[in-house]
C-alpha cells in the first residue's frame, strides 16, 4: 500500500530539512548540477556525479559509456525523451513505461551495471522525470518492483505536488525539482533510522 506523504511534507521541520541536505557536507547535493549536462550524451560529469550518491559503475561499462556502442545505445533513447518534462506531467507515465525508451535504456544499463547505477545514471540525465534509485528512499518508501511507479503515484495527487512546491520554495531551493526535493525530505526522515538493525521503514509524523 502507497505510504501517505502528505504528513512528511506538512511537517513543520520539512523547511529545515531540505535545508539541511543542501548544506555542504551533503555530497550528493550537487548530484544534478555538477559539471555541465549534456542531455543525450553520457559524460564523464556524469560519472562524477553518480558517484557523489554512493554509485560506483565498472571501468569496463564506463568506458563503454564513453567510448563505446553502449553510449551510443543509451544517447538514442535518451533523444526520444524530452529533458523538460516532470515526474508530474501527462506524458510521464509514458515516458517511464516499461516498453518506452527510458525503460529500454534502463535495461541496457542495468545487463552490464546493475539496478541501482542504471536508474542514478538515468535519473541525473533526466532529474525532473527519473527518481533516483536510493536504498534509504527505498526502504522508507517500500518500493519494490522497478523504482518509478512510487513517484508517478505520488506526483499523481495535485495536493501533494502544491505543497513539495511550497517547501521547497521556503527552504530557498530555486534550482531543485519537486521529485528530488521529495526523496530529499524522505531521506533526511530516514537516513539514522536506516541504519539501525531491522528497519521498519518511515515512521511518519502523526496526523
Amino acid at each position: 500500500m502507497p505510504v501517505d506523504l502528505l504528513p512528511l511534507v506538512d511537517d513543520p521541520h520539512a523547511v529545515e530539512d531540505l535545508r539541511r541536505h543542501d548544506a555542504p557536507f551533503y555530497p550528493g547535493r550537487r548530484f544534478a548540477f555538477l559539471g555541465a549536462r549534456d542531455p543525450v550524451r553520457v559524460t564523464a560529469d556524469d560519472l562524477v556525479a553518480v558517484g557523489l550518491v554512493g554509485v560506483t559503475l565498472p571501468g569496463d561499462v564506463a568506458l563503454d559509456l564513453l567510448e563505446g556502442d553502449l553510449g551510443l545505445d543509451v544517447a538514442d533513447c535518451l533523444a526520444q525523451v524530452p529533458d523538460d518534462v516532470p515526474v508530474g506531467d501527462p506524458r510521464a507515465p509514458g515516458l517511464l513505461g516499461t516498453a518506452s525508451s527510458l525503460g529500454l535504456a534502463r535495461d541496457l544499463l542495468e545487463e552490464r551495471a546493475g539496478l541501482r547505477a542504471a536508474g542514478t545514471l538515468l535519473a541525473r540525465k533526466r532529474p525532473l522525470l527519473v527518481p533516483v534509485p536510493d536504498p534509504v528512499v527505498w526502504c522508507a518508501l517500500d518500493v519494490t518492483g522497478d523504482g518509478w511507479d512510487w513517484a508517478l503515484d505520488a506526483f499523481a495527487d495535485d495536493d501533494l505536488v502544491d505543497r513539495v512546491t511550497a517547501v521547497r520554495r521556503a527552504a530557498g531551493l530555486v534550482t531543485t525539482g519537486d521529485l528530488r526535493a521529495l526523496q530529499d525530505l524522505v531521506w533526511m526522515r530516514h537516513h539514522r533510522e536506516h541504519l539501525r538493525v531491522r528497519c521498519a521503514g518511515l515512521r511518519l509524523p502523526a496526523a
